[in-house]
């Protein structure tokens, strides 16, 4: 909700509602947030919408001064938590 708030979003409360905080990412990722329907195509749909999740990150990222390449740490369980701190509560303007 913090990093919604730091990049202007008008519906920052998205981020605690399960599906919208999807949508949100999306939004804040400049993508379609009704990409999000492609998860329910079985299998092949949730793995395209954590690429497109990924993606958007990335773009998050450099909206928020980040190197865009921090976005592939939502790879990894424990740095995905650490890199929406630093998203959140770091010190970079936008």
């Amino acid at each position: 909700m913090k990093t919604a708030q730091k990049l202007g979003a008008e519906n920052a409360w998205y981020a605690w509602i399960p599906i919208l905080n999807i949508v949100l990412l999306f939004k804040l990722g400049e993508q379609n947030p009704w990409l999000i329907l492609l998860m329910l195509i079985p299998g092949i749909g949730a793995l395209i919408v954590g690429i497109l999740a990924i993606i958007g990150t990335m773009k998050i990222c450099e909206k928020r001064g980040y190197d865009k390449l921090l976005g592939l740490l939502m790879l990894v369980p424990i740095a995905n938590l650490i890199l929406w701190g630093m998203l959140a509560w770091g010190k970079k303007n936008v």
